[in-house]
């Protein structure tokens, strides 16, 4: 057998485990979040204050059966994970204190 004749070198990367859809949307959310951008309305986020998503007005709990799912009014609103707004992230610049 001559150089050429040789089987193909298959090289592949390294070996991944394979992330669920939630491991890659709070890995996605974090990263924004890294880079200072809120995750759902992708705006800038409050920078030199505490405040948080939890104490905004815009954020709505919505009941559906015996669950409930917060979202935020001036972002996306779907029936997915995907746009529900974590109480203990940071506020973006869109920020309003919540009454009471």
């Amino acid at each position: 057998m001559t150089l050429f004749e040789s089987e193909p070198v298959v090289v592949r990367g390294p070996a991944w485990p394979k992330l669920s859809a939630d491991v890659r949307r709070r890995l996605r959310q974090e990263e924004m979040i890294a880079r200072r951008r809120h995750p759902i309305t992708g705006l800038a986020l409050l920078i030199g204050t505490s405040e948080t998503c939890g104490k905004c007005r815009f954020r709505e709990v919505f009941s559906y059966h015996t669950r409930s799912y917060p979202k935020c009014e001036k972002g996306p609103i779907t029936h997915g994970a995907a746009t529900d707004v974590k109480a203990k992230w940071p506020a973006c610049v869109l920020f309003e204190r919540a009454d009471g």
